[in-house]
Formats: C-alpha cells, sequence, structure tokens
C-alpha cells in the first residue's frame, strides 16, 4: 500500500496552491462581473431588461447547481483532469458565444455551456488545497477563495475597457482565450505523490491488483454468516473512524483509490473488512442490488449523523439573506438619498472587507483556541446582528459605508472555512462531493432568497423590512453553525465506546 503523501505544507503544495488560486482568479473575473456584460447585452442585442437578466441569473445558477454532479465527476477522474475539461468547455462556450446575436443563443452558450465549465473548475479550485495542505489547511483554502475576490476587482477595468475598444463580440471572444489559461492551472496540479516514489498511477495500479485478493478474501468471509454480520458491523465502524481521524496522513487520497467499492471513504488495508468488502460479498453472493441499498443507506447515515446535513442548512440560510441584501442593496440606499455612484461604493468596500477577510480568518482558524465552528458562527452571528441594525443606521452615508466594512469583514470568514469544515465533518476523501452539496445550497439559496425578499417588499411596501428577514435568516445560519460542535462530541463518543 501507498505510504505517506509528500510534499504536504511545503514544496510542490504551493504550487497546486497557486494553480487554485489562478483558477478563482480567472473564474472570479469572467463571472463576478457578469453585470458589466448584462449592460452590454442591452445595448447591442435585446433591451429587454428581463430578458437579458436571464443570462447572468441562468449562468450563477448552472455553476451552483450542477455542484454534486462535478463533485462525483472530479472524484472519479481526479483534479487534472476535471480542470482541462472545466477550461475547454469554458472556451469553447465563450468562443460559441462571441457569435450569438440573441438572448437564447447566449443561453445555451455563454450561461449553459461556460457555466459547465466553471462549475467543474470551481468544484477543483475549491477542494484540490485540502490534499497537499493539513496544518497550514484554513490558510491555503482562505488563499485559495481570495482569488475570487481578486479576479472581481481586477477583471471589471479590463471588461470596461474591452467592451469600449472592442464591442460586446470581441470582448466575449477575448475572454475565452483567457479561461483557456485554467487548463494550464489544471496541468500544474499533479496527482498526488507518496513517499517511496510511488506516483498515483503506480497506487492505482496496485490497488487493482490488490482488490483481487480482496475479492478471494471477501468469499473467506461469505462462507460464515456470522463473519459477514461482523464484517459488515466494522464497515461502518470504519467509515465512521475514517471521516473522524481524517487528518491522518497515512491514508492516500482520491489520486489513488480503489476503482471498485466505496466511493466515500478511503480504505486503510486491503484486507480489512470494510464497505468495499461488503459490496463484494454482497455481489458475490447474488444480492447486488440489496448491497447498494444498504450501503447509500449507511453513507446517508454517516453525513447525518457527522453533522454535514445540518451544515448544509446553514448555507441555504446563509445564501438566502446574502441574496436579498445584495438584491435591494441598492434600491433601500437610493431611497434614502444616496446615488447609485454611493452604491457601487457601498459594494467596493464590501469587496474589499471581504479578501481581508478570508485571509484573517485563515490564519485565525489555525490557531486550535478558535476552531472553524466558533470562527463560523461568530461571523454570521455579527453579520446577521448588523444586517437587523442597518435600519436604524441607513440615512448616512457614512453609516452606509460603515455598515459595509463590517459586513464585508464578517462575510468573507464562512467562505474560506468552506472546505476546511467540510473536510472536518465528511472527511478529505469526500471533499469533492461535499464541496459541490455547498454549491448546490448556495444556488439554492440565491434562488430562494430574492423572489423571497421581493414578496416581503411588494406586501410591506418598505424595504426596511426585507433587511430584517436577511439578517433573520443569517441568525438562523449561525445557530445552525452552532449546532455542528455537538455533532462531533458525539461521534467522538461513539468511536471510544466502540
Amino acid at each position: 500500500m501507498a505510504g505517506q503523501r509528500v510534499h504536504i505544507d511545503q514544496g510542490y503544495s504551493w504550487v497546486v496552491l497557486s494553480a487554485a488560486f489562478g483558477i478563482q482568479f480567472l473564474v472570479g473575473m469572467l463571472v463576478f462581473n457578469v453585470g458589466a456584460m448584462t449592460s452590454a447585452i442591452l445595448e447591442e442585442i435585446d433591451s429587454d431588461l428581463t430578458r437579458t437578466s436571464w443570462v447572468g441569473a441562468t449562468l450563477n445558477a448552472t455553476i451552483t447547481l450542477l455542484g454534486p454532479f462535478v463533485g462525483i465527476f472530479n472524484r472519479k477522474f481526479g483534479a487534472r483532469a476535471t480542470t482541462c475539461l472545466g477550461g475547454l468547455i469554458t472556451f469553447g462556450g465563450l468562443t460559441a458565444a462571441s457569435f450569438a446575436t440573441t438572448v437564447p443563443g447566449l443561453l445555451a452558450t455563454y450561461s449553459l455551456l461556460s457555466g459547465c465549465g466553471f462549475a467543474l473548475s470551481v468544484n477543483v479550485a475549491g477542494s484540490v488545497p485540502g490534499h497537499y495542505f493539513d496544518k497550514k489547511r484554513p490558510i491555503a483554502f482562505a488563499v485559495s477563495m481570495s482569488g475570487g475576490g481578486c479576479g472581481m476587482f481586477l477583471g471589471a477595468p479590463l471588461i470596461r475597457y474591452l467592451l469600449e475598444t472592442y464591442n460586446l463580440s470581441g470582448t466575449i471572444l477575448i475572454l475565452g482565450a483567457l479561461s483557456f489559461h485554467i487548463c494550464i492551472a489544471g496541468l500544474i496540479i499533479r496527482p498526488q505523490e507518496y513517499d517511496g516514489a510511488e506516483t498515483a498511477k503506480e497506487s492505482f495500479e496496485g490497488e487493482q491488483l490488490r482488490s483481487k485478493c480482496v475479492k478471494d478474501q471477501t468469499k473467506l468471509f461469505s462462507s460464515n454468516s456470522s463473519v459477514v454480520h461482523e464484517s459488515e458491523t466494522k464497515g461502518l465502524m470504519d467509515d465512521e473512524e475514517t471521516n473522524i481521524d481524517e487528518n491522518d496522513q497515512t491514508e492516500p487520497n482520491r489520486f489513488s483509490k480503489m476503482k471498485i467499492g466505496s466511493k466515500w471513504t478511503t480504505p486503510k488495508s486491503s484486507v480489512q473488512p470494510s464497505d468495499d468488502i461488503d459490496d463484494r460479498e454482497h455481489e458475490t453472493t447474488g444480492s447486488a442490488h440489496n448491497g447498494k441499498c444498504k450501503l447509500l443507506q449507511t453513507k446517508i447515515s454517516v453525513l447525518v449523523r457527522s453533522g454535514f446535513i445540518v451544515y448544509v442548512v446553514s448555507i441555504l440560510f446563509w445564501s438566502i439573506g446574502e441574496s436579498s441584501l445584495y438584491l435591494h442593496l441598492p434600491n433601500y440606499v437610493a431611497s434614502k438619498g444616496s446615488s447609485p455612484s454611493d452604491a457601487s461604493t457601498l459594494f467596493t468596500i464590501m469587496g474589499i472587507m471581504n479578501v481581508i477577510s478570508k485571509l484573517l480568518a485563515g490564519f485565525a482558524a489555525t490557531d486550535p483556541a478558535i476552531g472553524y465552528y466558533l470562527l463560523h458562527m461568530g461571523t454570521l452571528g455579527m453579520g446577521g446582528l448588523i444586517t437587523l441594525l442597518f435600519p436604524l443606521m441607513a440615512n448616512q452615508f457614512y453609516l452606509q459605508c460603515i455598515y459595509a466594512a463590517i459586513f464585508g469583514l464578517q462575510m468573507g470568514g464562512p467562505n474560506s472555512l468552506l472546505s476546511p469544515i467540510t473536510i472536518d465533518l465528511i472527511g478529505l476523501s469526500a471533499i469533492e462531493i461535499g464541496f459541490g452539496m455547498l454549491m448546490f445550497s448556495f444556488g439554492a439559496g440565491f434562488l430562494i432568497g430574492a423572489p423571497l425578499a421581493s414578496t416581503i417588499f411588494k406586501l410591506s411596501g418598505v424595504y426596511d423590512y426585507t433587511f430584517v428577514f436577511a439578517g433573520l435568516c443569517m441568525v438562523l445560519s449561525s445557530v445552525c453553525g452552532a449546532l455542528l460542535p455537538m455533532f462531533k462530541r458525539r461521534k467522538s463518543a461513539e468511536l471510544e465506546m466502540s
């Protein structure tokens, strides 16, 4: 079996981190500046705001709602293949979009096709640093996530210049060429190596050979029903132990996973009874369907008992509140006497503080006295409370700027903790699928939050209640985050008893 992973927290790990930062930078530049593209679409293609707004909305929905599916793809084929494919799809989609002359054509190419490529790339950038960092993992994810904010700021003036010089079609074509650099970042992410100079390919081939031994081994277990029952019970215990002790660096990551068997945990021994052996046993006894159903039930149980579902709900409430705020903030401050340029300044302040917050949270999370969950709960709680108080301080522009700075400083932290918390809850071997589920939760929240906030405004006639609604959602997100340590303590107690 492969030994310990090499280049952890050092050496080539920083090269991989630079690739993840570059992916986030390019995606942030191309996705977060869709507002400027919408203005150009209004001028050159279609003057109907409702139809053109679907271009950006569909793009964001495609990126987020495809999260679980691209997570499965990333886990099966690896980070390098996933990133390169995402870059190629994005390049093809944007190149085709440069020839589109209608909104439906842009929806098919710019939104759907390019969105699929972005979704693949984002999943890699949000998961691959976890395989190369252990002690410095929070800092690594903070640096990676900050790439999106940097791309948004630095990409905005570039896109405005391109639109003024080359119009919409030329701008999209140039952006397509820039997106091809995602493939270059993907090539930098080489497969994980292990001590003894064993490459991921060699490890994978070795696992295939050892799987034959597993098959022979399961025949011995199937000859005795009591032993089989013990194997199934131990498989569940091993699954739980893997999720809890994921920081143990003796196990190989997904770059060297077995081709068959469990997709959620990586076996630590080729002969110990596990979910992989459980699957093989069911197949050899002719009840493969029942075995797969039992395995699926086991995995769902592990997710629920690990608290990850609670974390997904926390992200859902957070995205509902944040989308409501972003949608109505410009109109709300305008109703208080501020100009459109003032509203743009508020978003700029939020963005700058957001990047700073991601980096600060990454460094703070390395302190054991603070931890991931306290940061997640505290930042979301503070963001929710300041949003609840915002209607009381929205009459003056300088107070609006203070709110924007405080809110931006609170909201960046939870972003940089998405992957570290996911790894802590369900394990490093499931980070790709877990991160994809979080992206799906973000997408669902953004789809739900905006219509709910608009309905509240229509019923009340004032924007104040929409911000109260947004603040309450963030507070509920913080409450869900406060429950996460309870699940960790419960899992630790179960492990000690077992």
